[in-house]
């Protein structure tokens, strides 16, 4: 069986990133193109894709880049990747927004983590990696998403953990 074509792809938030793990797993590496319209919508763009397996790396760390708007740029990378006849398709998130939120503190209240993981769903199950939180366990178990431990040793360093959300096509 042919070994499927991997590539890295960076998005505004992983951009410190996503050559060093494309460099890790002997991978290619791309930047998803991002432009802004006056009102400020997203419009990404991506390489042909078609058969390979890719890794988007999105950090959201408040940054330069709004989170909102990190997640919508997630999103919709990972979507047109699929659409696109990608293979498999992952996230690789050093940092992951909106994982306060596992249960309603307060009537009317957003549970952020459930609704978070729906929005995922383009990319459809979770691997943490590195030094993983014992609440980020407990929230993703209960999303109902598959957890199992990996160590990529020398590649990040402090005390984040890293996400990966994937879903094979």
């Amino acid at each position: 069986m042919k070994k499927r074509e991997r590539i890295v792809m960076a998005c505004s938030g992983g951009l410190h990133l996503g050559k060093k793990i494309a460099k890790a797993i002997k991978a290619s590496y791309d930047k998803v193109k991002l432009e802004r319209f006056p009102d400020t919508e997203l419009r990404i763009q991506i390489p042909d894709v078609s058969g390979k397996q890719v890794y988007f790396v999105q950090s959201f760390y408040p940054e330069e880049n709004d989170i909102n708007d990190k997640l919508v740029e997630a999103v919709f990378a990972g979507q047109t990747a699929r659409e696109l006849g990608a293979s498999k398709v992952s996230l690789i998130a050093p940092y992951l927004a909106y994982l306060r939120e596992d249960k309603r503190f307060e009537s009317g209240e957003a549970i952020s983590a459930r609704i978070l993981a729906k929005l995922f769903k383009v990319f459809n199950w979770a691997k943490i990696l590195k030094r993983v939180s014992p609440l980020i366990v407990l929230i993703l178990s209960l999303l109902v998403l598959k957890i199992s431990i990996l160590r990529l040793s020398g590649l990040w360093q402090g005390k984040h953990f890293m996400a990966i959300i994937g879903k094979t096509c």
